[in-house]
Order: C-alpha cells, then structure tokens, then sequence
C-alpha cells in the first residue's frame, strides 16, 4: 500500500449539527492494484473544529482520510 497511488475526487463538510462537524471523503485508487483504499470515508470532529482547522490537520499530517472509518454521506 506505500506505493498505492490515490486521488481525493469530492470532500464534504456537513455543520447541520452543532455539536459535531462531519467529515467526508471520496477517494479513487489510481494504481488499480487491489488494495481496498477506494469509496468514501468519515470521520466526526467537534463543532469548535472549523473546516479549515480540519484541513489544516490534514495538511500537517495529523489527520489521513484513509485512516478514517468508511462512510458515505446521506
């Protein structure tokens, strides 16, 4: 999987809740290799997250979306 090539295709962000933020991402393996890392994934934050506190998790490593527990948006 280190060498497993992705591409993030949609990333949504649903702040209908105010206690939580949730996080969602679609990802597309690009190497067809097998590994199962493709589909949507989900991850909840506290409301006092703002997206762009998430995206910057991201950004710096603390967060990986592929990490996260599968989940598809409603």
């Amino acid at each position: 999987m280190a060498n497993t090539e992705i591409a993030y295709q949609e990333i949504r962000f649903d702040v209908r809740d105010p206690q939580i933020t949730h996080a969602y991402v679609l990802v597309e393996n690009l190497s067809r290799d097998g590994f199962p890392v493709g589909g949507w994934y989900h991850k909840a934050f506290p409301a006092r997250m703002s997206t762009l506190d998430i995206m910057k998790e991201w950004a710096d490593g603390k967060e990986n979306p592929i990490m996260w527990d599968h989940g598809a948006p409603q």
